[in-house]
């Protein structure tokens, strides 16, 4: 279920993608790339820590039971595939404004 949704939110992205030609160019995607990384190593560090010290926990009755550490592997892709979602939406943000600014 928790997959599901994650695979959803990745297709809407590439489809906005598409829908607002939105690419990256070569800088753009290392920085992508290493934000991601960036996001998805800090997250996964705290979320480790807290389960470790039972602060919370998952349900893993709604996942596909794939476990790296402590961690379901949804977590981890959650950490990836949410913030390129947000740096998508900025990039046609800042697409629109551009647009706007022109046809004034």
């Amino acid at each position: 279920m928790y997959a599901g949704y994650l695979l959803v939110a990745l297709l809407g992205t590439l489809a906005f993608m598409r829908v607002f030609h939105i690419s990256f160019s070569p800088r753009e995607k290392r920085a992508v790339i290493f934000s991601l990384a960036a996001t998805v190593i800090v997250f996964v560090s705290w979320d480790s820590w807290a389960v470790s010290r039972n602060h919370w926990w998952f349900g893993l009755e709604n996942m596909l039971g794939i476990m790296l550490g402590n961690q379901p592997l949804e977590e981890i892709v959650f950490f990836a595939v949410i913030p390129f979602f947000g740096i998508v939406l900025w990039k046609i943000s800042n697409k629109m404004h551009s647009l706007r600014v022109k046809i004034k």
